[in-house]
């Protein structure tokens, strides 16, 4: 049998997923530090900064910086001008890096402005944050166009998005902890 992969990057955040052998038995392919994969397993994409509930970590600052806290307004300027300033510094670190997470905090406390639950486009709350994601795609392209803008579908991001969907650039990850397990995802 052959099999062409469809994804390309798969990245389950499950601890047996980082053994090179189970990686290549299951067509994972991210590297997470705890194994470096070869070319010998299928290689990895490289992944900077961490990678998930990253929006303190891009903000910089020391109130947004637990990956529980508060998510900001993705649509305040300043928020967007400091996050945008945040990947870029990461990526200039990492110049090899392949895959950078803009994506929310693990919190439940989010901005409930037009813009940020989708409402001024017609959408839901995942149309809110690609509307973010995105632009911060468009931008990173402009300068790194084979990086890859990581995000996630998680809590009230899970919905799928009825206006605003993922650039060509952009990688969603779906976090199953609300999915129901009796149908396909």
């Amino acid at each position: 049998y052959s099999y062409e992969q469809v994804f390309d990057y798969r990245a389950p955040f499950w601890c047996a997923s980082s053994y090179n052998a189970y990686a290549a038995r299951n067509m994972v392919n991210y590297k997470d530090g705890r194994n470096a994969y070869t070319a010998q397993y299928g290689d990895f994409y490289g992944v900077t900064g961490r990678p998930y509930h990253t929006f303190g970590q891009l903000l910089g600052d020391p109130s947004h910086a637990a990956s529980v806290a508060p998510n900001p307004c993705m649509y305040d300027e300043e928020i967007y001008e400091r996050m945008l300033a945040g990947v870029y510094k990461i990526l200039e670190e990492n110049p090899e890096a392949e895959i950078i997470s803009v994506s929310q905090n693990d919190s439940s406390v989010f901005c409930n402005c037009d813009k940020c639950t989708g409402k001024s486009v017609g959408g839901n709350r995942t149309d809110g944050l690609l509307g973010f994601v995105n632009r911060i795609a468009d931008e990173v392209a402009k300068k790194y166009p084979k990086v890859k803008i990581h995000t996630l579908a998680y809590g009230p991001t899970q919905p799928i998005p009825k206006v605003n969907f993922p650039r060509d650039n952009v990688i969603v990850q779906l976090c199953a902890i609300r999915c129901c397990y009796q149908h396909p995802f």
